[in-house]
Formats: structure tokens, sequence, C-alpha cells
């Protein structure tokens, strides 16, 4: 439906913006650490811990901040739906907001995993998620409705983190570390080279929810049909552009 196409805008605006961002930073950051065998210093590993602490926080943030102000959201990105959609597009944005924690995360995950020089990792990852979106969207989606769809949606993210969260450590990365270095140098270097290409990024994907969101001003289906032409445009550039 509209509004489905329209809120996952959102979460997919997110997932360009801020997995580009990281793993773009933090791969020659956390290539440098890596010893002999492939395994990671340990000021390497109290660093990408860092990182994944730093990461978490933000993302909640962001998630907080997402959910309180909602009703104002879906005013601003589906300014012509009627308030039978509206509402739908609430509900559906309940849902799948929480999506970001898992997409950051996936940025995370995929910056390690390349520094590594291990690209399949994330890649069959990816595959999963979406074999699971399909098959849950097409057969849950036709018994219980979009709303289903939604939080087929929110476990595909969940799965993408879940998947690749076991083999951290056969590419060098130490158990789970509690820690929190704010200060060291690496670390304020990734969030001050973030912060262009984030810009960068988002700037280009927010074309995206503007597109959508005057078309909700248009005949029913326009923004949805608008999404899959946009899906077909992502889906060009991750198999011709982004594997070179």
């Amino acid at each position: 439906t509209d509004a489905y196409a329209v809120i996952f805008s959102v979460p997919f605006v997110l997932f360009a913006s801020f997995s580009t961002a990281i793993t773009t930073v933090m791969i020659p950051i956390v290539a440098k650490h890596r010893l002999t065998g492939s395994k990671l210093s340990a000021s390497g590993n109290n660093e990408v811990w860092t990182l994944f602490h730093s990461l978490l926080l933000l993302l909640a943030v962001v998630l907080v901040i997402l959910l309180f102000a909602v009703d104002q959201i879906v005013a601003l990105i589906a300014p012509g739906f009627t308030d039978e959609t509206r509402g739908l597009a609430r509900r559906l944005s309940l849902i799948m907001f929480p999506g970001i924690v898992f997409i950051g995360l996936n940025g995370w995950m995929q910056a390690v995993y390349n520094s590594s020089g291990n690209f399949t990792t994330p890649a069959a990852a990816a595959l999963s998620v979406n074999l699971i979106l399909i098959l849950g969207s097409y057969f849950l989606g036709r018994m219980y409705g979009i709303e289903a769809v939604a939080w087929i949606s929110l476990l595909a993210m969940a799965a993408q983190v879940l998947l690749q969260w076991p083999g951290l450590r056969r590419i060098g990365l130490a158990s789970y570390k509690a820690v929190l270095m704010w200060h060291d140098r690496n670390v304020l270097g990734v969030f001050k080279r973030s912060m262009p290409v984030l810009l960068g990024t988002s700037v280009l994907q927010l074309c995206q929810i503007i597109d959508r969101a005057q078309a909700t001003s248009l005949p029913a289906g326009s923004a949805a049909a608008l999404g899959f032409a946009w899906r077909l445009i992502a889906l060009l550039l991750s198999t011709l552009v982004q594997p070179l």
C-alpha cells in the first residue's frame, strides 16, 4: 500500500545514509589494527566496541525522537493521506521505526567484515533477509494484511544483524567488551569523517522521501509505484555499481 511504501522509505533512507557513512569511514581504521592472521590488536578491539556502543546510543536517541514525533513525521512525509490512511501510516511507523537500530548496527558489522576482506558473509546475510521479507510478505501479508508485512520487515532488519553476529569472532574481533573510549583519537576521527559522508548520502536519499510525499496527493497507488521504481534503481546500483 501507499502507507507502507512511504513509511518504509524512512528506515531505507537511514540505512543507506548510516551504512554508507559507517562502512566508508570505519574500514580503513579497523584494517590498520589487523595483525597477522587477521586478528585485531587490543587497541583495535577497544575502538571497534567503542564505535559499537557509540552507534547504539546514537541510534537509540534517534529512535526515541522518531517515536515521540511520529505524528508530525507522518504528517510531513504523507501530507496527502486521508485520516484513515494516515492512521495506518502511524501504526506502521511504530512497528518499523525500531528497525533503524538494526540498520545502523548492520553498517557497523559490514565495516568489520569488509576490513578483514570478508564480503561474503554480509552478502549472504542480505540474501537471507530478502528471502525472509519476500516469503513472509507473500504468505503472512495475504493472511493478516499490511501490518503483518511491517512486522516481517522489522524481523528482516533484525535477522540481518543476528545472522552476522556469530561470525565476528572468526574474523578476529574479540568477545563483547563493555568499553566506551570517546576520547580515543581514532574514534573521534570516525565521527568527524562520517559527517560529510552522512550529509552527502542523506541529501541524495531524501529525494525518495520528498518524491513519495508528493505522490501521496496523487491517485491511490502512486506512492507505491514510485517506491517500486526506486527499488529497481537500487537493485541496479547494488548489482552493477557497488560490487566495483
